[in-house]
């Protein structure tokens, strides 16, 4: 009797104690486009929580998840004269997009930026550039031409929109250029250049594209890596590479008043983080590094603080969760421009979820932090042998001094994540890069079959949806697997209707998450676990067969 009602009792426990997991729903393949790749990526949005839109040459498409049936939102010439780089909406649900064309007929609208076509960008690049707003329908509102654009390399976001719906976006122009009443700098010299006799800007037009202001941003061949509108100001983000030989060269440029790390003036690129005013003033400027350092893979905005993913120039913060050094690292600044906490990180990108907790994700041949509660809590055995890789996915607290979920997500061929959604319900997607597989339905479990090409194998772009849930309420049945019996005495048994192979993994853990060291035996389609020495209670079991993950709920007599 008193054992039957400690087993009620720890039933009735569950929801208190249990810890939370990621289950996954469903991966499908993303085959909208050949076009599609990582330069994308950071032009991709989630809204109302199935509507993924993303750019498919000369259109913005959107598709409800998990299907995937594009649906034209914009579309702007043909494929073969069009090219659209960047997009974003505003809050009456405009569509900004910045792109390239080949046609020569003048496509402007009236009273804009720039309303004529600039024969000197087509001389040099062999096309002009443009800025242009779609109304929630689709139909053109206004055009502009602008000058060159940088997409792809060292630039990451390059058009964002502020709380006014104003339009910031970065171009390049002449050194020579003057330009009138700029709030930030008029003017740029020789050893400015970045490229093609050409050195950045920051340009500020109205929601009608209309100019509020330009300013060259450039000292010493400049680069802007991104720009985000925080409220009414602009973060900026990029990195110079000085001349040592210069005489103009003044290497706090990029500093200014109380950014939380100076230059130490020795030889070498810097990465740096400036936020602007509204009216184009600079409110302060800080350094990365006083190493020589140029990469900056993302930065995002929550509220009026600032994430930056870079190269590891700095030392852990002292409550920093990751202690043990990476390549890269995750500075969090606040608004006046001081460190909040750095931690390293082997994340390739970074987002935000409706706790201002950061989503972390990449690619590992080596062991990673893990949890309890993670989908998949080892690294595949190809990847442990540096043969593969395996796609992981981390969430960080706000204060960057716990691991709330850690987990790997691979097979045995190459995986790569590479975008992390947070839906409002909780839900997490991701999207993974794969390839090296054998068979066209690996990875996924539903939808269109992945590609093929002889040096990558089965490969392609997939799409997961982690649901979150109590663990131990959860329960996911595999097919041709049985677990018995149940309850159990002295020994538990797995019975799968195929050989387990040596990738399979059983793990066993208590209602509070705590994992059990298990004596176990593998037996061709069978696994025998001696469940003598556990305690009278529920346990929860996890069995992964070929890369898919079964939940069973055992109790112990």
């Amino acid at each position: 009797m008193k054992n039957i009602f400690t087993i009620l009792l720890v039933i009735s426990s569950i929801s208190s104690y249990a810890q939370n997991s990621f289950d996954k729903q469903w991966s499908i393949h993303f085959n909208v486009t050949d076009q599609f790749g990582f330069g994308h990526s950071e032009y991709l949005y989630l809204r109302e929580d199935e509507k993924l839109y993303f750019i498919n040459q000369n259109k913005i498409q959107y598709t409800y998840l998990p299907e995937i049936n594009p649906v034209d939102v914009v579309s702007i010439g043909s494929p073969e004269n069009f090219s659209i780089y960047a997009f974003d909406f505003d809050s009456q649900n405009n569509i900004y997009i910045l792109g390239s064309t080949t046609d020569m007929n003048n496509i402007s609208t009236p009273n804009v930026y720039k309303n004529s076509i600039d024969l000197d960008i087509v001389e040099e690049f062999g096309q002009n550039f443009f800025l242009a707003k779609f109304d929630p329908s689709g139909t053109l509102q206004a055009l502009t031409y602008i000058n060159n654009l940088e997409d792809g390399g060292f630039s990451k976001r390059i058009l964002t929109l502020d709380n006014a719906d104003n339009v910031y976006f970065t171009e390049y122009i002449p050194y020579t250029e003057v330009i009138p009443n700029a709030p930030f700098q008029s003017t740029a010299t020789i050893e400015d250049i970045l490229m093609s006799n050409r050195c950045s800007s920051i340009v500020k037009l109205n929601s009608d594209l209309q100019l509020v202001w330009r300013t060259f941003f450039s000292h010493n061949s400049t680069f802007l890596s991104s720009i985000y509108a925080m409220g009414d100001q602009l973060v900026v983000s990029g990195g110079v590479t000085p001349d040592v030989n210069s005489t103009t060269y003044n290497p706090n440029y990029f500093w200014a008043n109380g950014g939380f790390l100076q230059n130490n003036q020795q030889p070498g690129a810097r990465m740096f983080v400036n936020v602007l005013n509204s009216n184009g003033t600079r409110a302060w400027g800080t350094y990365l590094n006083n190493t020589s350092s140029l990469s900056i893979l993302n930065l995002k905005i929550s509220g009026n603080e600032i994430y930056v993913l870079h190269q590891a120039t700095l030392e852990p913060t002292e409550n920093a969760f990751f202690q043990s050094p990476e390549v890269n690292m995750i500075t969090k600044i606040n608004s006046t421009g001081g460190r909040i906490w750095s931690n390293y990180t082997k994340a390739t990108d970074i987002a935000i979820d409706g706790n201002n907790n950061l989503l972390l994700l990449g690619t590992t041949y080596t062991e990673i932090a893990v949890t309890p509660d993670a989908y998949q809590s080892t690294i595949n055995s190809n990847s442990a042998q540096n043969s593969t890789s395996d796609a992981f996915h981390q969430i960080l607290s706000s204060d960057g001094s716990q691991l709330l979920y850690g987990s790997y997500f691979g097979d045995y061929g190459d995986d790569t994540s590479f975008k992390f959604f947070h839906k409002s319900n909780g839900e997490l997607l991701t999207m993974e890069y794969i390839k090296n597989y054998q068979n066209e339905n690996d990875f996924i479990t539903q939808g269109n079959p992945l590609n093929f090409h002889n040096n990558l194998g089965y490969n392609g772009i997939v799409i997961s949806l982690f649901s979150k849930a109590t663990a131990s309420n959860t329960k996911q049945e595999l097919e041709n697997l049985s677990v018995y019996p149940n309850p159990v005495e002295d020994q538990l048994i797995i019975e799968n209707e195929f050989a387990f192979k040596d990738s399979d993994q059983v793990k066993v853990y208590t209602l509070l998450g705590q994992e059990l060291k298990i004596d176990k035996q593998i037996d061709n389609q069978y696994i025998y676990i001696n469940t003598t020495s556990w305690s009278s209670g529920m346990y929860l079991i996890e069995v992964l067969v070929d890369g898919k993950k079964g939940s069973y709920k055992v109790i112990k007599k």
